[in-house]
Parts: structure tokens; C-alpha cells; sequence
């Protein structure tokens, strides 16, 4: 029973490492993706001449002004770099900050959420193991995109209707004047990992 136990464990280790280095590898191409658009010069234009297309400018110019910008943000002078009057550096450090913040709440909702959720549902021992596994698992396979944008539909339409959410609000859909305006966002990442967490926890403690 150990022994097998240590192997569904090591299944899990190796499953996990292969969601996050794709998870980091996503990243990285999103990042070069966005470094490499927003190097394209601003008057860059495909125009039609003689029957066929082709670009206003010469491709070395636009491949050097891709260069150019990756050299910008790897030498760390996009921090100084400003936008409406506020440099980037303090744009991404408050934006980290905040994204910190709702990442921590969430993830913590997430878990006092998914540990009761489990410990319920492995005490359901009446219930059929198919359908104990479709309840977590089709909340698993819901793309993280539709969740979010389920959560801010509900949020459109409370705050249109002037309706408050756990008491709280009005509550606007956007912005992040006030702490309750990161209410959504943490229910939105926390709900995919407190499924995950039930899940496990359901068959730890099973097994």
C-alpha cells in the first residue's frame, strides 16, 4: 500500500512539474510575443503596388527595430520608459503588487474552499465514484478564460442592476479604486484550484 502510494505520488510529481514548465514556457512566448509586436515600428504598413503587396519599409528596419526593443526591455531601460506620466518601473511594481495580492487571496480561498469541499465528498461513500469524479472533474476541464468571464458577466450584471454581493457593493465590474473592486478577481482564480484541492483531498483521504 506504501509503495504504492509513493508511485501515485511521483505520477503526481512529474505530472505537476510538466504543468508548470509548460505553464513558464507559455509565459516566456506570451512575453517574447508582446516584445516582439510592440517593436514594430508605428508607421509600418503593407501597401499594394504593381499587383502585388509588401511593406513600407525595408524588413532590416523592422527586424532592427524588433532588436532594438528586446535589448530595451533586457537591459532594464523600459523601466525608465513613461506613460501618461508614470514610468513603467512604477506601473509594474504597483501591478505586481496588486497582482500579488489578489493571487495570495485567492489561493487561500481556494483551500479553505477545497479542503471542507473534499473532506464532504469522501465522506459521501453512498455516492458512485462516476459521479463523484464528473463533480470535480468538470469544473477541472473548464478553461480558465470562461471562468473568468463568467464571474465578470455576474459582475456586469449585479452592478448594472445596482444589486451588492455578499452584502458588499454596489460593486463596479472594472477598475481598482477601491480593495472590494478585487472581490471578483480573487473568486475568479480561486475556483479551478479549490476543485483541485477538493479533488485531492477527497482521495487522500479515500486512499
Amino acid at each position: 500500500m506504501r509503495k504504492h502510494l509513493e508511485v501515485m505520488m511521483n505520477i503526481r510529481q512529474k505530472k505537476l512539474f510538466k504543468i508548470i514548465l509548460g505553464n513558464v514556457l507559455l509565459l516566456f512566448s506570451v512575453i517574447a510575443g508582446v516584445i516582439i509586436i510592440t517593436g514594430i515600428p508605428i508607421n509600418f504598413d503593407i501597401i499594394y503596388e504593381k499587383g502585388s503587396y509588401r511593406p513600407n519599409m525595408p524588413m532590416t528596419d523592422i527586424f532592427g527595430a524588433i532588436r532594438t526593443n528586446f535589448d530595451f526591455v533586457i537591459s532594464g531601460k523600459v523601466k525608465e520608459l513613461e506613460i501618461l506620466g508614470e514610468t513603467v518601473g512604477n506601473i509594474f511594481t504597483s501591478a505586481a503588487r496588486r497582482s500579488g495580492i489578489v493571487l495570495f487571496f485567492g489561493m487561500v480561498l481556494a483551500v479553505v474552499i477545497g479542503i471542507p469541499k473534499g473532506i464532504i465528498d469522501s465522506r459521501k461513500r453512498d455516492r458512485t465514484g462516476t459521479f463523484k469524479m464528473l463533480q470535480s472533474l468538470i469544473t477541472l476541464s473548464v478553461p480558465d478564460i470562461l471562468t473568468i468571464g463568467l464571474v465578470q458577466m455576474l459582475a456586469l450584471y449585479l452592478f448594472k442592476n445596482g444589486m451588492t454581493f455578499l452584502g458588499i457593493g454596489p460593486i463596479e465590474f472594472k477598475g481598482d479604486q477601491f480593495w472590494y473592486n478585487s472581490i471578483y478577481p480573487i473568486l475568479s482564480i480561486s475556483i479551478l484550484p479549490a476543485a483541485y484541492v477538493a479533488r485531492t483531498t477527497a482521495t487522500a483521504i479515500e486512499e
